[in-house]
């Protein structure tokens, strides 16, 4: 279910605050040794319509908060990866 109240979105905050704080409070060795698996999700594209293939290439067109935090989520993995040079993979 992708449509949920609106209170129910400071969760996604604060899982992300929560990943935040467990690699940070990681040592030096560990943070090395680090990797993230990042799985989104098609729904980031927003909707296909009839017919038709979403595509990597395919603009980011979210049609609801949760594929909004979705998007979000995709983005700040890239961000993170390249400010903190972390080895991450995505799977859309």
């Amino acid at each position: 279910m992708s449509i949920l109240p609106p209170n129910h979105w400071s969760a996604r905050s604060h899982n992300i605050l929560a990943e935040q704080s467990h690699w940070s409070g990681l040592s030096a060795d560990k943070k090395q040794a680090f990797r993230f698996l990042h799985v989104s999700t098609d729904e980031v594209y927003g909707s296909l319509g009839d017919g038709g293939l979403f595509e990597e290439t395919t603009p980011y067109d979210p049609s609801s908060p949760y594929s909004a935090s979705k998007a979000a989520s995709d983005h700040l993995v890239t961000a993170w990866h390249r400010t903190y040079v972390t080895v991450s993979q995505s799977a859309p």
